[in-house]
């Protein structure tokens, strides 16, 4: 007994010192588990007891439970470990090899930091005198041995929360790891709220940089783009004079080599009657290539005016300049009556030539050549088309059809500059109409074209 009354001693000299206050500020009793703001947290149980089965009984329930438990085999031991770890709860036996129970429970409970430790006590001695010793020492709870362990595991819960809601009615609770995550993701979003008012502002300053970029640009393209249509125009203008004036010495080449080649047919040598003949094909040739830009050049130039047009009397006479006077087999052609609309009337002409002469071209050698113009309905549109029976060629090939000098067939198969068919399609677009062909190698060709609204507000005319 003198050996428990040292050690009782000694533990009440440890709970007058510094160190029990400062575990008792840091929180020694932590609350229940099923409350929210500390859920996260490991509660602590010290386990004191001798017996070491019961002590390892009672420590691997507990820590299935999740919590965190230590152990102590004597009052000594009890002491270093409540002054090391500051347990939330405190399993305590009776029988103590260097003291008792009773007399360590006594020191703790008097004194204001340790009085609010939770304290289970055991015993083998199940009389009601030791029952009233260990309540009045300061016990919270009394178990007999043998112990039942869901009993215990019931009461160490109900004791934490116990504690927990005394500490709360004190104001005593410190603050719980949960608040300080709060606290610490406040202070994080402080800074992220910060951060993003700093891309925020970055952002403004970016589009603000960008829009003077993009109206410097617009500007710079506006400017360029003037400059562009102007070089263009100026170009356009010299290439229309250039072919205009040189039409003219052209045809005096063409017309004196005629003369010459008609004149002196039988003074002139072979060789010499030979170059005549390549000088005249090469200036009608070259006559020809000049029409076909002065004509491009009035598709794309010239004054334009709708008026209502005889689509089939203007078709007869294009057939009548571009047929050839001795074709053999001769070609039928079928020009629809009443084909009427509101068009250029010089413009329109062009088109129509264009047209019909790469019909007669493309089946100068079909045996029996067939060109139609006629009018039809597609997807309740009015479309003129003119179709031939000719050699036709490649859809694959049909992409770049309409661009200027280039050709679907070889200049050794089928003479032509390439421009004819370019300049079909920009007066087809000043009309405000489209332009498109289908064909197939060895099946003919149709070109199919539209002449936009002001034609179609008049299809009461086309027939």
């Amino acid at each position: 007994m003198d050996a428990g009354l040292h050690t009782a001693a000694n533990f009440s000299a440890f709970f007058d010192g510094s160190r029990m206050r400062d575990l008792a500020r840091a929180g020694a009793v932590r609350p229940e588990e099923s409350d929210p703001l500390i859920a996260n947290r490991q509660h602590h149980v010290l386990v004191v007891d001798d017996d070491m089965i019961l002590r390892e009984i009672i420590s691997r329930h507990l820590t299935k439970q999740g919590y965190r438990v230590t152990l102590a085999v004597d009052g000594a031991q009890a002491l270093v470990e409540i002054e090391n770890t500051a347990p939330d709860l405190i399993v305590l036996d009776h029988y103590l090899p260097d003291t008792t129970g009773a007399d360590l429970l006594a020191a703790l409970r008097q004194h204001k930091e340790g009085f609010a430790i939770p304290v289970i006590y055991l015993t083998g001695d199940d009389t009601h005198q030791r029952f009233r010793e260990s309540m009045n020492s300061g016990a919270d709870d009394f178990f007999t041995k043998p112990v039942a362990i869901p009993e215990l595991l019931q009461a160490v819960k109900a004791q934490l929360r116990k504690s927990h809601t005394r500490m709360i009615a004190q104001g005593d609770f410190p603050q719980s790891s949960s608040e300080k995550e709060i606290a610490c993701l406040a202070l994080q979003l402080h800074e992220v709220e910060a951060r993003l008012k700093s891309v925020c502002a970055d952002r403004q300053r970016i589009q603000q940089a960008l829009q003077s970029l993009e109206s410097g640009m617009a500007a710079w393209v506006s400017d360029e783009h003037r400059k562009l249509e102007r070089e263009n125009s100026a170009l356009k203008a010299y290439g229309y004079a250039l072919a205009h004036e040189l039409r003219r010495p052209l045809r005096g080449i063409v017309g004196y080599a005629g003369l010459l080649k008609e004149s002196e047919a039988g003074k002139l040598g072979n060789e010499a009657s030979r170059m005549l003949v390549r000088i005249e094909k090469s200036g009608r040739s070259m006559n020809e290539f000049i029409e076909g830009l002065l004509a491009m050049a009035t598709a794309e130039h010239s004054k334009f005016r709708r008026m209502r047009v005889d689509l089939s009397a203007m078709a007869l006479e294009a057939v009548e300049s571009c047929a050839p006077p001795d074709a053999l087999p001769p070609t039928c052609v079928r020009i629809a009556s009443g084909l009427a609309t509101h068009a250029d009337p010089v413009l329109m002409r062009i088109v129509l030539e264009n047209l019909l002469s790469n019909a007669f071209k493309y089946t100068s050698t079909i045996a029996l050549p067939n060109i139609e113009f006629d009018t039809c309905e597609l997807n309740c549109e009015s479309v003129f088309f003119v179709r031939d029976n000719g050699i036709g060629f490649n859809m694959a090939d049909a992409v770049r059809m309409f661009e200027p000098f280039h050709r679907l067939h070889s200049t050794n198969d089928y003479e032509g500059l390439g421009i004819g068919l370019a300049t079909v399609q920009q007066i087809i677009e000043r009309h405000g109409g489209r332009i498109w062909a289908r064909s197939a190698v060895g099946e003919g060709t149709t070109f199919f074209f539209t002449l936009g609204e002001a034609a179609c507000s008049s299809q009461s005319l086309v027939t």
